[in-house]
């Protein structure tokens, strides 16, 4: 998980399997995004696969109907060794919802979710990357815009020195 901290710095949070908490400061540069794609723990031939043919959108209803023939079109589900979600909030604070399948032929299935519908569709690792590269442009508009929050609202706080045994402090 990453969260805006100030300017250019973002908090990320990492959980282990086992349930810690590591955070980390970070700057969200090339290393982030290679880190963003290393979670999602594509196999090295991933880059040399084709796209699964497949781009369908379902409603929920669909879903739980679940015919035979929507069936057949979800059968990559089986094959799914690893899932992921990615959740990103865009400026105006929606919140844009996916599911990263990456199956066992090391091809990958994106969920796209969106007003009571999910859209499935054959991507590549290149899909991913610049997905990340979308979102990390629209984050650079955050460094102006949060030059009130913060630290930089209380200057004060930055120049004012604290001694120990100080009343004022």
């Amino acid at each position: 998980m990453l969260r805006h901290v100030r300017g250019a710095l973002y908090l990320r949070e990492g959980i282990s399997p086992q349930g810690y908490h590591a955070l980390s400061l970070v700057r969200l540069d090339d290393a982030e995004r290679d880190l963003f794609l290393e979670r999602f723990q594509l196999p090295e031939r991933a880059e040399s696969v084709e796209p699964l043919d497949l781009d369908i959108t379902l409603t929920e209803t669909q879903l739980e109907a679940a015919s035979i023939e929507i069936t057949q079109q979800l059968r990559f589900l089986d094959d799914t060794a690893y899932i992921g979600n990615l959740a990103t909030t865009a400026a105006d604070g929606t919140i844009e919802t996916s599911m990263v399948h990456v199956l066992s032929d090391a091809r990958i299935v994106v969920g796209d979710l969106a007003a009571g519908r999910v859209h499935y569709r054959g991507i590549t690792p290149a899909t991913l990357r610049e997905r990340w590269d979308a979102w990390r442009q629209a984050q650079s508009g955050r460094v102006s815009t949060d030059a009130d929050n913060g630290l930089n609202a209380h200057p004060e706080l930055l120049t004012t020195p604290v001694v120990a045994g100080d009343d004022a402090s």
